[in-house]
């Protein structure tokens, strides 16, 4: 299988490429993200909702190691030494908690020029992510991270490096509207390699970037700026590898997978810095609902159950075993979801990312429970889900945000089977306020999804409906 795929790809062949011994250094230096939600380069800082995800990136870079003679030199003015580069990335990740490891292995085919190609592996390398400030629950996320690549390569062109690399980074991402802010800073430790024109050693870098999701999430655009320097030759302008790229991505279907692809360049001369660089890749990173949330789910069921018990015998032990009030408390258990009057009363909270639509996984729960009571309840022939924010930001972008969370809200429902036409959405921005915002307790509560009723094909009163929930409604009903 693995010689099919590097066979499969194509090549293209350039200048060519001096006599002489090549230099010890890789020009293949960029390196994939293992599990990024919205960049192809860049590691975020927040922990995806996934635990566990697979990438495949197809590349291909044009021109990576040029070289460009001093003047006066004895080497010609340019010289491309690797001209292409076809390149298959392979990269799986894990999540325990805040904490990721991931793996990378390319697969490659390169040239110096049209005799020279090779078909090879690159350099596999290990990467951990500590996720020490969580940007899904603030507006700030920040993680180190380490990813240590072996020489493992099997060409004979430089496009692996001849001995181990070590890069330590910090993470740090920034919610802005509904975009993202990214930054990575760190250190390389890498083998030295001495051109006629730049010190080539360890090197100091910034990766920086900025995202733009659109649709619910489901579709997006980046743009990267890539920086690194040798520390052995600061003040040499070779010594400064500069790349840009552009990327979009498109969720397909529900199921995880993402298409994503980019274009870049270079923007100095240094060696690295490619002339062209293209990327088509494709993820999957299923959404963590799918094991968290029945864990999650068994909660409001295993608890109530505990309490009847010990109710129940002492009205045992206390002489009047006439009074039989424990029933209603069977009745009230096993639903943390009632119907209160026109509303429906929810004991847990639906919760999002931090100035995103995107559903959380722990809110998966609490919708199943809308759903199961919905089910359970035909008659409510009309439900309007409302969207309601704190008072942080303008009123216009809280109501678009509390527009597109209901509506999320409303889509999830739809893919957990309620009929689309008893379903309303509706966002009322920071217009409903339940309480004054004087502390962050204030404003989570303010933060919230609210289900109420607006048709039922019984034509039942407030009154009536107010009456009937008296038999549903839980003895705490939770915060809102």
């Amino acid at each position: 299988m693995l010689i099919l795929l590097l066979g499969a790809a194509s090549l293209a062949a350039d200048d060519v490429a001096a006599g002489g011994e090549l230099p010890d250094l890789a020009a293949q230096s960029w390196r994939p993200a293992i599990d990024s939600g919205r960049f192809l380069g860049l590691t975020e800082a927040s922990p995806l909702d996934a635990r566990s995800t697979a990438r495949v990136i197809l590349s291909y870079t044009a021109d990576p190691l040029v070289y460009h003679a001093a003047p006066g030199g004895t080497m010609p003015e340019k010289t491309v030494l690797v001209g292409d580069i076809t390149q298959l990335d392979l990269l799986a990740g894990h999540r325990f908690g805040l904490v990721r490891v991931g793996v990378h292995l390319p697969l490659l085919v390169a040239s110096g020029d049209a005799a020279s190609s090779e078909v090879g592996l690159g350099d596999a390398a290990a990467d951990v992510r500590v996720s020490l400030v969580d940007g899904r629950e603030q507006r700030i996320g920040f993680a180190l991270s380490s990813r240590v690549g072996l020489p493992t390569a099997t060409t004979t062109l430089p496009v692996g490096s001849p001995g181990a690399r070590w890069d330590v980074e910090a993470d740090l991402d920034v919610n802005v509207g509904r975009g993202l802010l990214a930054f990575n800073v760190g250190n390389r430790v890498q083998p030295s390699a001495d051109l006629e024109n730049v010190a080539w050693g360890n090197q100091g870098y910034i990766r920086s970037g900025a995202a733009v999701p659109f649709n619910q999430e489901r579709t997006g655009a980046a743009l990267e700026v890539d920086a690194a320097w040798s520390w052995r030759d600061l003040g040499n302008a070779a010594a400064w590898p500069v790349e840009g790229r552009i990327s979009g991505w498109q969720a397909l279907g529900s199921n995880g997978l993402t298409l994503r692809a980019g274009v870049g360049t270079g923007f100095t001369s240094a060696p690295t810095a490619p002339r062209l660089r293209a990327l088509l890749s494709l993820s999957y990173q299923p959404a963590a609902k799918l094991v968290e949330a029945p864990v999650v789910a068994v909660e409001p069921v295993v608890e109530p159950v505990v309490e009847p018990e010990p109710v129940v015998v002492e009205p045992v032990v206390v002489p009047e075993p006439v009074v039989v009030p424990e029933p209603e408390p069977v009745l009230v258990e096993p639903t943390p979801v009632a119907i209160d009057g026109t509303r429906l009363d929810i004991a847990g909270q639906v919760r999002f990312r931090t100035n995103e639509a995107t559903l959380l996984p722990e809110s998966q729960s609490v919708l199943d429970e809308v759903s199961a009571l919905l089910n359970a309840h035909p008659e409510l022939t009309l439900v309007r889900i409302e969207g309601h924010t704190d008072t942080r930001g303008s009123a216009a972008y809280n109501l678009d945000l509390s527009s597109r969370r209901a509506a999320s809200v409303r889509a999830r429902l739809i893919e957990g089977g309620i009929a689309a036409e008893r379903l309303v959405a509706e966002g009322f921005g920071e217009g409903r306020p339940l309480v004054t915002e004087l502390t962050d307790a204030d404003r989570a509560r303010n933060r919230r999804v609210e289900f109420h009723v607006v048709e039922r094909s019984d034509g039942a009163g407030e009154a009536e409906l107010i009456e009937k929930s008296d038999t549903l409604r839980p003895t705490d009903g939770g915060e809102h």
